[in-house]
């Protein structure tokens, strides 16, 4: 921010010595005859030239409109913690000076004592430990999109070609002061002198340039309690002030202006300890030194300019504020081995917003994948405070730990994407148990806009190990217990093969062996020798947390035994589609007409049913897809009728057939603009559910969409000018089988061109020569044209100027319209009409002086006579006479001088100029179909 902004007081003054001028006529005649009067006229006169003489004059240490805000702006208590707000269409534009490369930070003490320990000492927490962590952190990260290398300034010509990198700390120095620039003030020219005398003395570290000659360290100076900053007009540490500021000597050390930043002392009883953010003493100091750091960084030169130009580098055009101002009281937390630091966030171009660390790709992630699987990758770009960048339309490059990934070319964005775009992409290679495979999005140009997510990769996709088996056994009798991994989707895993390990609660029994599967499944005996219910459980090798568990009720021999035998009929069945499950229960001597048979499926409950008069029980069931052994078991009726389970029962239900239907939302539809692709799924029984489904356009996969409610729809921007093949396939799932829809073409038009239109708020002026008119020309992209717009004006009234403010302008998807003031400026005597400066007193302002003794001495002669000829009033008289003689020879009465020639003037007449305007691409989008045009504007000269 800037000091006051102009002396009023001055102003209020000289409309007062016009009031005593106009009170001096009107006495006069009144009185033309008082010889008091006249005294008077002459001390009023005097009066009036000293308001002349008095008039203030432009102080080039005052920020004028026209100059760059430069310092942390000193707030009242109670508005210091309320976060400033973000003024809309901010943005900072780059006038061609340097930045800092590789920034130094050397720390000085300007001699005194009292200081803050974290001020005065390099133990953390201190200046010194926070300039090493934030000149390396994300905050400077951030920085780098100021980068200079390859970008053309405001005024059309090459800038300094630099790039924004970290920084280091050199070093905590205390120097003692002359006494001439040590006062209980001390103002910034003193501070500038000192600085270079400190350096001539070899007291401070020579500045360190970077490759291309600029300087790269900045030194930061604090004060002792007890100083007084003077900037200017400002003072640190009071309301209108300053908290520190940033700035460039104009001396030269080395043939190079020095970078410095100005901090003074902020413990209490100082009005900095309230007035410049943070919650303790050292957080208002970070606070304030990230400002001027980041500001000194993409603004280096800033105390040698004069206006909005070079050797500016970054700032807002309209307003002067730097990249800190535009977020002046916004403050967050930066965090180095676990210490926080209070610093102030800065405004990001590119991400629109005020940050603390730059953009990112939030890509969303976590979940397992199998390899081969192909999955989507929906990329976001995101600001440092986590809202879409909806503008961003950068390039986008992939990379993976996984070198057998299988992932997408550089992407570029569009502005229909609105920054997010869904990818496809897979992984192949097995991550490390409790590891984890990444895949990495970077801006192929801001290699420090980045993201990344992280997933699983299991060896296989089984989730779990089915064991069935028959809920009776009889002791010392093997029976067949049926294995076989599944995924989440109950699917049997075909890649799985084991081994699996046997364990039981029966000691006494005999187990299988450590055993591979074929194709996910097995079938085992295994011998039960413990009467009572044992368990069984079977459990990969490798990883015992994948494993299943079943178990029997393991009986002794019984005498007469029962039989269970089990039927289905259809097998195999469709999904949806009913199957008869039948148990027949038979004992010699007749069927038992009591108990009650449970039927299970790959070791899970189905139902349960009490057998009838014949010894059967039966039940309608509907399972999942897939193939499933099922078991019958009898619980027995009493000790008449012991339990008996039948063999095991292999069934098949297969899939429900679907069908797959591709829409698109438009067709045809315009390259950038957002279509949605929709491939909706039926089934004769239910609606499909699972799986997935992979759109293609010819080969290229475009996104794979997991169906919600029948339908699986994603939008899409990336399809070029022509015709498009789309294909949507469905995977299917246990329980519906896959299917490939038609093909559906999909045609994508060319459209309309990019281009640009200029509109003037006026077409014309009528002014007298010397006199100035303005206009706003407004540019608007159209067709999502992105780039900057230069003008220049031709065919001017004779002795006539034209300027624009700024340049050129720029307009894109984002900020579709921009505006620039063009000022036509006239030669001629009516410019003096126009409101002038207040200018220092000069010669007039002497005749001023000397007509205003005259009446003093008519008035003294005057008294003289009403005294009785005194000789002291005749002779002071005499002399107030002669100078009166003299102040009117110095008008000019009587000379034979003759006038100057009259001045050069614009003539009179009607004038039609012209505006031109030059627009170019930026970013290597498409031109403008209409890169030149031109406004006419019509100046009329009186």
């Amino acid at each position: 921010m800037h000091p006051a902004r102009g002396r009023r007081s001055g102003e209020s003054y000289l409309m007062k010595c016009r009031r005593v001028s106009e009170f001096q006529r009107f006495c006069a005649g009144l009185f033309p005859c008082s010889a008091h009067f006249l005294f008077l006229i002459g001390i009023l006169g005097l009066s009036i030239s000293a308001c002349a003489q008095t008039s203030p004059s432009p102080d080039k240490s005052e920020r004028s409109p026209a100059q760059p805000v430069r310092i942390v702006p000193f707030r009242e208590q109670g508005a210091v913690h309320s976060a400033g707000q973000l003024s809309a269409g901010a943005h900072v534009t780059y006038f061609g000076g340097p930045v800092i490369s590789n920034v130094h930070v050397v720390e000085v003490l300007y001699g005194g004592s009292g200081y803050l320990s974290g001020i005065s000492s390099t133990t953390a927490p201190s200046v010194a430990s926070f300039s090493i962590a934030i000149t390396a952190g994300p905050f400077f990260d951030m920085l780098n999109e100021y980068t200079t290398t390859g970008v053309a300034a405001a005024d059309g010509q090459p800038g300094s070609n630099q790039t924004i990198g970290h920084g280091v700390f050199d070093g905590l120095f205390t120097i003692t002061p002359s006494s001439a620039n040590n006062g209980s003030t001390i103002t910034d020219d003193q501070i500038q002198a000192e600085l270079l005398a400190q350096l001539n003395a070899n007291n401070l570290p020579a500045p360190v340039l970077d490759a291309h000659g600029n300087p790269n360290t900045v030194y930061v100076i604090f004060f002792p309690p007890g100083k007084t900053i003077r900037l200017g007009t400002s003072s640190s540490c009071v309301n209108g002030g300053f908290c520190g500021y940033h700035s460039t000597t104009l001396g030269l050390f080395g043939g190079k202006n020095l970078l410095y930043s100005v901090l003074p002392d902020m413990q209490p009883p100082s009005g900095c300890s309230t007035g410049c953010g943070g919650t303790g003493q050292l957080d208002t100091v970070t606070n304030v030194l990230s400002h001027e750091l980041s500001e000194a960084v993409t603004d280096a030169d800033v105390g040698i300019a004069t206006a909005i130009a070079r050797p500016l580098a970054w700032i807002q055009a309209s307003d002067g504020e730097e990249i800190a101002d535009l977020c002046d009281g916004q403050e967050a937390t930066f965090f180095s081995n676990g210490q926080p630091y209070t610093i102030q966030r800065i405004f990001s171009n590119f991400q629109n917003d005020c940050v603390d660390g730059p953009a990112v790709f939030n890509i969303a992630g976590g979940q397992n994948v199998f390899p081969g699987q192909q999955f989507d990758l929906p990329v976001t770009a995101q600001s440092n405070a986590g809202h879409p960048i909806t503008s961003y339309t950068g390039t986008v490059h992939f990379t993976s730990t996984d070198p057998g990934a299988t992932l997408p070319a550089d992407y570029t964005f569009t502005a229909a994407d609105a920054g997010f775009h869904t990818f496809v992409v897979s992984l192949s290679t097995p991550s490390a148990p409790g590891g984890f495979q990444s895949i990495t999005a970077t801006d192929v140009a801001m290699p420090l806009f980045t993201g990344s997510a992280n997933y699983t990769v299991p060896k296989s996709a089984v989730d779990t190990i089915k064991v069935a088996e028959p809920g009776t056994a009889v002791q010392g009798t093997p029976i067949s217990v049926i294995v076989s991994a599944r995924d989440s989707s109950n699917n049997i895993v075909t890649s799985y093969t084991g081994p699996v390990h046997f364990s039981s609660g029966d000691s006494a029994a005999v187990l299988p062996a450590d055993s591979m599967l074929t194709d996910g499944t097995g079938t085992f005996s295994v011998t039960f020798n413990t009467v009572g219910f044992q368990s069984l459980v079977v459990a990969d090798k490798a990883n015992g947390s994948l494993f299943g568990e079943n178990g029997s009720n393991v009986i002794a021999p019984p005498t007469s035994p029962t039989s269970t035998t089990l039927s289905v009929s259809p097998n195999p069945s469709t999904f949806g589609q009913a199957a008869t499950y039948k148990a027949s229960v038979s004992q010699s001597g007749g069927p038992p007409t009591t108990g009650v048979v449970t039927f299970t499926a790959d070791g899970q409950f189905i139902v349960s049913i009490n057998v009838d008069a014949n010894g059967n029980a039966q039940t309608p069931t509907t399972l999942g897809g897939g193939p499933h052994t099922i078991f019958a078991d009898y619980t027995g009726g009493g000790s008449a009728h012991p339990p008996s389970s039948s063999a095991p029962f292999s069934v098949q239900v297969n899939p429900a057939p679907t069908t797959t239907v591709v829409s698109s939302s438009s067709s045809p539809s315009i390259l950038g603009s957002k279509i949605f692709l929709n491939a909706t799924l039926s089934s004769a029984t239910f609606m499909p559910d699972g799986g997935f489904v992979t759109f293609t356009d010819g080969a290229a996969p475009l996104a794979v969409i997991s169906p919600l409610n029948g339908v699986a729809s994603f939008g899409d921007t990336s399809l070029t000018v022509g015709s498009h093949t789309i294909v949507a396939t469905y995977s299917g799932s246990t329980n519906f089988s896959g299917s490939t829809s038609a093909p559906f073409v999909q045609v994508v038009n060319a459209p309309a061109p990019p281009d640009y239109t200029l509109m003037t708020n006026k077409n014309s002026a009528t002014l007298l020569a010397g006199q100035s008119a303005t206009f706003v020309i407004t540019t608007t992209s159209i067709n999502a044209f992105n780039g900057t717009i230069s003008f220049s004006c031709g065919n001017l009234p004779q002795l006539a100027t034209c300027s624009f403010v700024p340049t050129s302008t720029s307009v894109g998807p984002s900020a579709t319209t921009a505006t620039t003031t063009l000022t036509v400026k006239t030669t001629g005597p009516n410019a003096l009409l126009l409101p002038q400066p207040l200018r220092p007193a000069n010669r007039n302002g002497v005749y001023a002086k000397i007509w205003s003794w005259g009446p003093i001495a008519v008035g003294v002669l005057l008294l003289a006579g009403a005294r009785r000829h005194k000789r002291s009033y005749v002779v002071l008289g005499c002399l107030l006479t002669l100078l009166l003689v003299i102040s009117l020879t110095s008008c000019g009465g009587g000379s034979s001088t003759p006038p100057p020639p009259p001045p050069p003037r614009t003539p009179s007449g009607a004038t039609t100029m012209t505006v031109s305007a030059t627009g170019a691409a930026t970013g290597g989008g498409a031109q403008a179909a209409n890169p030149n045009q031109t406004l006419n504007i019509n100046i009329t000269v009186q």
